[in-house]
């Protein structure tokens, strides 16, 4: 039995057959065969195979054989170096002979012996059953969230084959590229005709295989993140267009987020017959907190530390057949690897190893666990650890050459070892074996394993990788700094990427070099829409660089932009200031007019009105009338923004139109601006009855934003045009339009649109007593709600609820409502509407709501403009008067409901006159 270490746990046991009596020498016992290939997870493939001699002719029953022990020892490429020693038990006649010659045949070898898999058996249910209900026409996407070393690899090892079972056809890929994925999504055959033209030509630009110029997404380009969306509806369609099929992606956080975008967007149809099964880190949750929530079906799994029971269960799993071993030494194994299962795995095999390294063992003691290693120096991490002790075991070449891999390289390609040892020996990186040699011994022994491809593809291991990161990382750490230089030397010269050459050359100690090449970075990022990439990037290039000058101030600007768009506005403010700083410190007025208008405009999206409006002022002091057309357009949305934040709706109008016709002259630059002025008009004009023209405004932004693909501001034009459907009375034009701004939310992952989209239709159906269609989407609304209570901390999905539970009567449900959002409304000083609602729902409970106290809480609502909520506290207390006999009571309150002042959008008069 051959465990995690690559060599036999309790030595291999031959029996030798021979007739009795007959001597044992060379020409009676001849070894046909002994084949020990040890696999990347270091147990035999196939098993020691032994065939046994014996003399021409004779005949072997069970009593011509006796079992005897032989110590095989297993070098580091994981078979026997020269043959095994084996030691003869013989008879007390015999004479001793010299040990048989081993042959090594070529048996084609079983498949590969898993790790064992404990205590993860309701995870495995939960993937296999979800998959079932993917096969029977559904979709989903589980997620299963575990830190590093809890066991998702071997998670999805075992879970692949019952996915093949449950009739699905299964792609497995490793934090996969841009790339990367697109050619596995397309292994089954082209299906890029599933997306529309405009979104293949994104995703053909973003992936670098085609121009942008002059293709049919080159109007994307202007529109902030449209082109990123557009590529990932595009590998999107090609995931879900092939049939039932699971999509395993190991290492989901560090996937690109092109493809997470389109790997969520695969499974927003209900029926799309895709399953994504995303194994990740936390990690994933911090970079993207709504993951998982524009899927029709969304599980998550969490693998958690084993248990002491489990984890002992795992350490008996390790050690040989019958071992006896003290339940304390087990505990404390279990207790020492904090129950991670590759922490026991790695922590056995190295106390195993380190016991046959001291030659103590014995055949009385062969397979118990030495206790007195359990114990490991408190200040060294198991992995750690253990990858010392592995390295000590292997050859001094293939010690160096996993150094190297592991500070140079991700995943080493097949095809370039020999080039990447040429440019580690030109630098005076020492690795003296062959480069294969090398690498044969590192898989043999496990330390590289196949980098996961297409399952079951030709060529689907084309690289080669370090079985775990976390044993990667260890090694690189232990690698000497002044080495680790040198190996990063050698690798610049080897880098095709700006990645790739900004962490060589960091690596290096090449700063400048390093700051140019993580800038290259994040230009490209940005290119492609990259948001997150590019912040991480424009972060390294300013830590690479200590200059105060006016090229830093270029970059904190564009991480500024680029933190903004990530909706990391305070953040996005912080880098504008320091960028103003530096602009100011050079005498540069025109930087300094844009990045204030920058740190302006990211205040205003952090709420803080009034800093906001003071940058905007400090940017207009510094301009002069002979600015460029677009810094105009700039300054004179910021002072209509200004106007508009302070209530002067009015005054605002002029700047917003000239700042439309300014920015409309630029062109594709003046995009962003342009049609952030269209908006903010359209809303002012419909607020002030000018709903003809609003719609106008309006209908202009929507056809730009959709010629652009420009979905959050398609979004944002939808919202805004509440108040042109309010006037004109046309509910279901505002019905569709919230059904699109909710669906919008969802494609991109914004949880405040999603949910103001549902909030609002809610509202909508309650005003036109649609009450059933009320609940479904306040119910849609409060699971956003709940999901982000940070983000959420009003949460009036719940006072719709209490609202509507009240108004079937509901008591007990309507005083869970309103309990829950009590504390919200009360903490939140804008949330007055709150608590005359809830102050309105406490006196309903009380049996209290008449309609003098109805009147009452109506003045309270139109004191603050919430004209819609004074006509919900008198149509509720109507209902309510009707359902206790009161005819004349709940006439009064439908005639005081209708009598409100003309704030009311057409369709709720209607609706109140029809009740």
């Amino acid at each position: 039995h051959v465990g995690a270490s690559g060599v036999p746990r309790g030595g291999a046991i031959i029996a030798l057959g021979r007739r009795s009596g007959a001597p044992a020498g060379p020409g009676n016992l001849e070894i046909i065969e002994a084949d020990l290939h040890i696999g990347a997870s270091g147990v035999p493939r196939g098993g020691a195979i032994i065939a046994l001699g014996r003399p021409s002719g004779a005949q072997v029953s069970a009593g011509d054989l006796e079992i005897v022990e032989a110590d095989i020892h297993v070098g580091a490429s994981g078979v026997p170096r020269g043959g095994a020693i084996i030691a003869l038990e013989r008879c007390a006649s015999p004479s001793p002979s010299p040990a048989p010659r081993i042959e090594c045949g070529s048996v084609a070898a079983p498949p590969a012996a898993m790790a064992p898999l404990i205590a993860r058996e309701p995870a495995l249910a939960a993937i296999e059953a979800a998959g079932r209900a993917v096969a029977a026409g559904g979709c989903a996407l589980v997620t299963v969230w575990a830190a590093a070393g809890l066991g998702k690899s071997r998670l999805v090892e075992a879970a692949v084959p019952r996915l093949r079972d449950a009739g699905l056809a299964v792609v497995h890929t490793r934090a996969p590229g841009l790339a990367a994925m697109i050619e596995l999504a397309a292994a089954g055959g082209d299906r890029t005709g599933a997306a529309s033209a405009v979104d293949r030509a994104a995703l053909d630009a973003i992936a670098g295989r085609r121009a942008i110029a002059g293709s049919a997404a080159e109007q994307l380009a202007a529109a902030a993140g449209a082109l990123r969306q557009a590529a990932a509806r595009a590998l999107a369609a090609i995931l879900a267009g092939a049939g039932p099929r699971a999509i395993v992606v190991d290492d989901a956080h560090s996937a690109d987020p092109i493809v997470l975008d389109a790997l969520e967007l695969a499974t927003l149809a209900p029926g799309a017959g895709v399953l994504v099964l995303a194994l990740a880190r936390p990690a994933l949750a911090a970079t993207r907190p709504r993951w998982g929530r524009r899927a029709a079906r969304a599980e998550a799994i969490a693998l958690e530390p084993l248990d002491r029971e489990a984890g002992c269960r795992l350490v008996r799993a390790l050690l040989p057949a019958g071992a006896a071993v003290p339940r304390a030494a087990l505990d404390r194994l279990v207790d020492r690897a904090g129950g991670v299962p590759l922490h026991l795995v790695e922590l056995v095999a190295a106390v195993l190893r380190a016991d046959r390294a001291r030659g103590e063992t014995t055949a009385a003691t062969r397979g118990a666990l030495p206790t007195d290693l359990v114990e490991l120096p408190a200040e060294i991490g198991v992995i750690a650890w253990a990858v010392a002790d592995e390295l000590a075991a292997l050859p001094a070449g293939a010690a160096a050459a996993a150094e190297a891999l592991a500070v140079g390289a991700r995943d080493v390609a097949r095809a370039e070892v020999s080039r990447l040892f040429d440019a580690l020996d030109a630098a005076g990186v020492a690795i003296d074996l062959d480069p294969g040699v090398a690498i044969a011994d590192l898989v043999a022994a496990g330390v590289l394993v196949d980098a996961p491809g297409v399952s079951g593809a030709p060529g689907a291991h084309r690289a080669l990788r370090f079985r775990h990161d976390l044993v990667r990382d260890a090694i690189a750490q232990r690698v000497d700094p002044a080495r680790r230089g040198a190996i990063h030397r050698a690798m610049l010269g080897l880098a095709t990427t700006p990645d790739e050459r900004a962490r060589h050359a960091e690596g290096a100690g090449d700063r400048a070099t390093a700051a140019i090449a993580w800038h290259d970075a994040a230009r490209a990022a940005l290119a492609r829409h990259d948001d997150l990439a590019a912040e991480t990037a424009l972060g390294r290039a300013l830590a690479c660089s200590e200059a105060r000058d006016a090229a830093r101030g270029a970059v904190l600007r564009q991480r500024g932009g680029a933190r903004a768009r990530l909706g990391r506005h305070d953040a996005a403010a912080r880098d504008f200031a320091a960028a103003r700083e530096l602009a100011c410190a050079a005498g540069d007025h025109s930087a300094a007019i844009d990045v204030l208008l920058d740190e302006a405009t990211a205040l205003d999206w952090a709420l803080h009105y009034q800093v906001s409006a003071a940058r905007a002022g400090e940017a207009a002091a510094l301009a002069h009338g002979d600015e460029p057309p677009l810094r105009r357009a700039r300054l004179a949305m910021a002072a209509a923004r200004t106007m508009w934040r302070a209530g002067d709706g009015e005054r605002a109008i002029a700047p917003c139109r000239a700042a439309i016709a300014l920015a409309d002259a630029v062109g594709a630059d003046g995009y962003a601006t342009a049609i952030a002025c269209r908006l903010m008009l359209g809303f002012i004009l419909g607020g002030r009855g000018d709903t003809e023209a609003a719609a106008a405004i309006l209908d202009e932004a929507l056809a730009e934003a959709t010629a652009r693909g420009d979905l959050l501001h398609i979004a944002a034009a939808r919202c805004n045009r509440y108040p042109v459907h309010a006037a004109r009375g046309d509910a279901a034009g505002l019905r569709a339009d919230l059904a699109a701004l909710a669906a919008a939310g969802r494609e991109l992952g914004v949880a405040v649109t999603e949910y103001r989209g549902e909030l609002y239709q809610a509202l909508v159906g309650l005003w036109c007593d649609d009450d059933a269609g009320a609940l479904v989407h306040a119910r849609a609304a409060r699971r956003v709600e709940a999901a982000d209570p940070a983000l959420f901390p009003r949460p009036r999905a719940a006072l719709v609820l209490a609202e509507l539970a009240a108004r079937r009567d509901d008591a007990p449900d309507a005083a869970a409502w309103c309990h829950l959002a009590r504390p919200g409304a009360a903490a939140d000083t804008a949330a007055a509407i709150d608590l005359v609602m809830l102050d309105g729902l406490t006196a309903w409970l009380a049996g209290r709501l008449t309609l003098s106290a109805a009147t009452a809480l109506a003045h309270r609502a139109i004191a603050v403009a919430e004209h819609e909520a004074a006509f919900q506290l008198l149509e509720l207390t109507a209902r309510t008067a009707a359902r206790r006999g009161d005819p004349f009571a709940a006439a009064a309150a439908h005639r005081a409901a209708r009598t409100l002042p003309a704030h009311l959008p057409r369709f709720i008069a209607g609706a109140s006159a029809s009740a």
